[in-house]
């Protein structure tokens, strides 16, 4: 007897992500604009209701009636973005005697900015930050950047190594390391996680934004072969 589908679903602080399994092939579903992953995200005008994208597309100039997420328990990469931010805040304000991030329009775009700046860092040694309306502009080398963030990065692996003394499982008993989530791109969390597990390698052939939705379709599947046996 052949298996029903079965899905597996990521709801995520920025993202929702949906995996399924049919036949045993592993997919993940895209939204209506053919995308893996959607912003999660809910805003509303005088004619319609918007949901993912164009809830995202849209919060510059309507955050009052724009809803996310912004609230985390533990660290996240908002807490990386709102540290960059701060930082450019405080940089024009010295250098240019200018300020920006004054209301919830130009805090989104400062915010949705370093976001941009982080993904870039990731795969390039500088990224540049404009300010909306205006010529000025700032450059973020890959090493400033490390040095801004090192306390994050490190509090990364303090979990890391919290989690695990928490299950009772120990560094040599992991077999294989498999990245979650975007900020697990930037190069400096890779090696700082690399030197924790002693030199072990990094799965990274996984796009670290499905892992979840992937992981747990792949435990559904497991419980519906356990319920027909």
């Amino acid at each position: 007897m052949e298996n029903k589908p079965v899905i597996g679903i990521h709801i995520g602080t920025t993202h929702i992500a949906v995996a399924t399994i049919r036949n045993g092939i592993l997919d993940m579903i895209s939204n209506d604009q053919g995308k893996k992953r959607t912003p999660f995200y809910v805003a509303f005008n005088e004619s319609e209701q918007l949901i993912g994208q164009s809830a995202l597309d849209q919060a510059e100039a309507n955050p009052q009636n724009t809803i996310y997420a912004n609230n985390r328990k533990n660290l996240g990469g908002k807490d990386i973005d709102q540290r960059m931010a701060n930082h450019f805040i405080e940089e024009f304000k010295i250098e240019f005697n200018h300020e920006i991030g004054r209301d919830k329009h130009e805090l989104h775009h400062l915010k949705m900015q370093c976001k941009r700046m982080k993904g870039v860092l990731s795969n390039a040694s500088e990224a540049k930050f404009e300010v909306e309306g205006t010529d000025l502009t700032a450059t973020m080398t890959r090493e400033r950047f490390e040095e801004l963030l090192d306390d994050l990065f490190q509090k990364t692996i303090d979990l890391v190594g919290k989690t695990l003394k928490d299950s009772g499982i120990g560094k040599k008993e992991i077999d294989e390391i498999i990245l979650t989530g975007g900020c697990t791109r930037i190069p400096r969390i890779q090696e700082l996680l690399s030197k924790f597990f002693n030199g072990k390698e990094l799965k990274t052939s996984i796009d670290p934004d499905q892992c979840v939705a992937r992981g747990a379709a792949k435990q559904a599947e497991i419980l519906q072969k356990k319920l027909h046996k």
